[in-house]
């Protein structure tokens, strides 16, 4: 619902480019459910599902996913800073750490105002995973 406004805005700038304006109707709960529900049957995670990142406005996003989307699931809630010192390599490295060990323990990992990390998760949303040893491995 949050994110809607966002959408229509998305379309607004490229609906010139369409010519059918039905064409860019986005039914983003209805996506953002099925992605969710792959994440709950592991065999439908396993299947291929690419790991769901949801930009939003506000924190309230996250909020909102975890009260309607979420109830039922367990999610781990990880809060990024804007604190200047909290910008230096090892604050950073302890919130890398942090996402590793949520992406281990499984289920759904929400990241709020975590700017700083985005770009060392970018081999695992892209699912650049190895094998090794039985486990499955990805860097950060």
């Amino acid at each position: 619902v949050m994110l809607e406004p966002f959408f229509e805005h998305c379309r607004a700038l490229v609906q010139d480019d369409f010519a059918a304006a039905s064409l860019m109707r986005l039914p983003v709960l209805e996506l953002l459910k099925g992605n969710l529900q792959d994440l709950a049957v592991p065999e439908r995670a396993q299947i291929g599902a690419r790991h769901l990142m949801v930009f939003g406005p506000t924190a309230a996003t996250a909020s909102l996913l975890l009260q309607e989307e979420l109830k039922d699931q367990p999610a781990t809630v990880i809060f990024g800073s804007s604190f200047p010192g909290d910008k230096s390599v090892a604050a950073i490295y302890r919130e890398i750490a942090h996402i590793k060990q949520a992406m281990e323990v499984g289920g759904c990992s929400m990241l709020v105002h975590a700017e700083d990390v985005y770009e060392s998760l970018y081999d695992m949303l892209n699912q650049f995973y190895t094998q090794a040893l039985g486990r499955t491995l990805c860097r950060l």
